[in-house]
């Protein structure tokens, strides 16, 4: 069963989710947002979207935003500490404890195509995983998350390959989001 929902690059707004509602067939049952795992914040998900998407009773969907650096493996783990810096940043660490969650973060892959730096080594994603799963520390409060991916549904097909083989080593892979575009003209 498919459920749809929207990822956006741009803030999340009451005007935005009502563009998508028929887009989609519906409210959305997310609102993916991005928390950078660079030092770029470009996109990056802010505290203030926090009461419009209460306010819809919309979930964010955590995508980890470095697809042009997930050929960079020295990286991985940087890269994961950013991403839940970021989430730990727009929830606050207090409030992800209380909810007795164990956030998922989506690794962002989409799309590979002429495009090389986006295809993601089974290696990155080893370490990326691994440290996503250990989980961070803040202010002596240790949230654990849970790894998962997102990719374009046509146009990542070694990231999957490699994916896969990440997890039959022994990777977790909690989920995959297969992105569906929908443009409007």
């Amino acid at each position: 069963m498919a459920v749809f929902g929207i990822d956006t690059s741009r803030n999340a707004s009451n005007a935005m989710n009502t563009e998508a509602t028929p887009l989609i067939g519906g409210t959305p049952k997310f609102w993916g947002r991005y928390f950078n795992g660079t030092s770029s914040t470009l996109y990056q998900y802010t505290a203030s979207e926090n009461a419009t998407l209460a306010q819809l009773g919309i979930p964010v969907l955590c995508f980890a935003r470095q697809m042009a650096h997930v050929s960079e493996v020295a990286n991985a783990k940087l890269h994961a500490q950013n991403n839940m810096k970021g989430v730990i940043a727009a929830f606050g660490a207090s409030y992800l404890k209380s909810i007795n969650v164990s956030p998922i973060i989506y690794l962002d892959l989409e799309p590979e195509e002429h495009q090389p730096e986006h295809v993601m080594p089974k290696k990155y994603y080893e370490d990326w995983s691994a440290e996503i799963c250990a989980g961070i520390t803040v202010s002596g409060i240790n949230i654990k998350f849970r790894p998962a991916v997102y990719l374009n549904r046509g146009d990542n097909q070694q990231s999957w390959l490699n994916l896969n083989a990440a997890c039959v080593g022994g990777s977790i892979c909690v989920g995959a989001s297969v992105a569906r575009y929908v443009h409007q003209v």
